[in-house]
């Protein structure tokens, strides 16, 4: 049976959240990799255009099985020496609440701010300068340990990349 709109999530968005295109997840997806089935993918047409949507079940698959390939990834640079540690930014004293129920007016009326957000610290081995290009303020511990993997990869970092002293990568 056919879930809402409102509830289903595109496939698109669930890439967004994993940080993968759209094209990797299908062929995931059609390979076998996330334990799903046909009807867990949902096509719709709307002005001509297919989009194609996973119930919110196979989304918290496909979101969880990403983070734990994350995790993963943290810790094998963790057993090689490497520091990971992150900060819960309190959005009230930063200014974009009044109270926890109440976004501020202009800067964040619509409360797409959350009330805590999160900033990793990714420390090579032997630095005390966290890695530069890892540093973003995130919405949730889980796309924390997501955006850490990609920008990991995308960076084509390894356990054995060099650092100058400010975190900046060696070419």
């Amino acid at each position: 049976m056919k879930e809402g709109i409102g509830v289903m999530r595109t496939l698109s968005s669930v890439a967004k959240d994993i940080y993968v295109t759209t094209n990797v997840l299908e062929r995931r997806i059609r390979n076998g990799y996330y334990d799903l089935n046909a009807e867990d993918i949902i096509v719709e047409t709307k002005n001509g255009r297919n989009y194609k949507y996973l119930n919110e079940p196979a989304a918290g698959i496909v979101i969880q099985k990403a983070v734990s390939e994350a995790l993963d990834l943290k810790i094998e640079f963790e057993s090689q020496g490497w520091r990971f540690e992150y900060d819960e930014i309190d959005q009230i004293e930063n200014g974009y609440w009044l109270d926890e129920n109440t976004p501020k007016p202009g800067l964040n009326g619509d409360g797409s701010i959350p009330l805590i957000t999160y900033t990793p610290y990714i420390y090579p081995k032997n630095s005390e300068s966290p890695v530069e290009v890892i540093e973003e303020s995130l919405d949730s511990i889980n796309e924390l340990w997501l955006y850490v993997a990609h920008a990991i990869k995308e960076n084509g970092i390894t356990v054995d990349t060099k650092f100058d002293e400010y975190g900046r990568i060696v070419k």
